[in-house]
């Protein structure tokens, strides 16, 4: 299915500025956007927050899972 969607408007054209590469623009191409687009993270884990109750509670049923597969 083609879809003709008209790019022409300000927003759309404004939401691309600054971004690197080129194949991207012209295809879908996602490993070349992400490749000339990401920045590595080369710092610790303290900006993340602790798990929330519900995460821990699911977690502990995927191990338990796991425990049961193995």
């Amino acid at each position: 299915m083609k879809v003709d969607i008209d790019t022409s408007d300000k927003l759309y054209a404004d939401a691309w500025l600054g971004f690197k590469g080129t194949d991207w623009k012209s295809e879908i191409n996602v490993r070349d956007f992400i490749q000339h687009n990401y920045t590595p993270y080369e710092g610790d884990e303290s900006f993340l927050a602790e798990a929330t109750p519900a995460t821990t509670e699911l977690w502990e049923k995927v191990m338990e899972g796991i425990r049961i597969e193995n």
